[in-house]
């Protein structure tokens, strides 16, 4: 069974994304962290769908998810989820952040 791992920082960015959406409805933030955990699963089940991204480290790859990118590195039997990010957001300065 694959694995799957998260930083802090994820789950920071999970919550903000559905506090953001549960604004206009909650069932449809619940639903958006669903739909995120099948998409987790697939990619630790799969890790290298995702691609490599100039701006990061060597390891990390990127995921689209909707309107948002999921950062994630390949670990032995999985993945670890970093950060989930929505794509009008200035990536390298919210990667830094």
């Amino acid at each position: 069974m694959p694995h799957l791992k998260f930083q802090e920082r994820f789950y920071q960015d999970v919550r903000d994304i559905w506090r953001h959406i549960a604004e206009d409805h909650v069932g449809s933030a619940d639903a958006w962290v669903q739909a995120l955990d099948r998409k987790l699963e697939l990619l630790a089940s799969q890790p290298h769908m995702g691609k490599p991204h100039p701006y990061l480290n060597a390891g990390y790859r990127v995921h689209p998810f909707g309107s948002y990118s999921i950062i994630y590195k390949p670990i032995k039997d999985g993945i670890q989820a970093v950060r989930i990010l929505h794509g009008a957001r200035l990536f390298l300065r919210a990667w830094n952040s």
